[in-house]
């Protein structure tokens, strides 16, 4: 990379982490904030973009992990970067997937060791707000409503989520997650998280 633009190692991470601040809130704006504020169960309904088999969840979430470099220190110290489920040193982040495919919200990255349940749980007032049945979203037949959250839209998660009803309307998947449910994810791929994904290797990797 030095060679290319013919500036020094350091130089060009100075350069790229000041180009990723300075793009990053612009760019979650335009990809992430818009997307989330066109969302509304009418609008799924009208444009058929709700899961097929989960017609009632609002949105579904899911963690992903951004590989890194060890941190410097100790082993101990580490280790607290350390994810068991990919065995590689880096970071996760929670990321809100609306059934048309576009990410809606995203939450800081957090060291690998924490669980996707705790990450889940550090975003509380997104969604108590976003999924409360009103107005637009007020329009959504759940055949099996949460009698603690009567009032509130479903969100679609993975068996990783357990406990999670204790704080929203959650659909756990008991089994392998469907596959409508992993094209969902891979169509956010495509396009917005490859951006994410791209902001924090400058920031974090390089």
């Amino acid at each position: 990379m030095g060679e290319i633009f013919e500036r020094k190692g350091p130089t060009l991470q100075r350069l790229f982490s000041h180009a990723a601040e300075t793009l990053s809130p612009i760019l979650f704006d335009e990809l992430v904030n818009n997307a989330y504020s066109r969302l509304t169960t009418i609008s799924l309904v009208k444009k058929g973009t709700q899961l097929k088999n989960f017609p009632y969840a609002f949105y579904a979430t899911d963690v992903i992990f951004q590989q890194g470099n060890h941190p410097s220190g100790t082993m101990l110290e580490g280790k607290h970067y350390f994810g068991a489920k990919h065995k590689l040193y880096g970071y996760k982040t929670e990321v809100l997937v609306a059934p048309t495919g576009l990410a809606i919200d995203t939450l800081e990255h957090k060291p690998g060791i924490i669980s996707d349940l705790v990450i889940f749980h550090g975003n509380p007032l997104f969604h108590q707000e976003g999924l409360i049945k009103c107005g637009d979203n007020a329009d959504i037949t759940d055949p099996s409503p949460s009698t603690k959250f009567p009032d509130s839209c479903a969100i679609l998660m993975d068996k990783r989520y357990q406990d999670a009803q204790e704080q929203v309307q959650a659909i756990i998947l008991k089994k392998k997650p469907m596959a409508n449910f992993s094209q969902l994810k891979m169509q956010v791929g495509t396009k917005q998280l490859q951006v994410i994904a791209s902001l924090w290797k400058i920031i974090l990797v390089i």
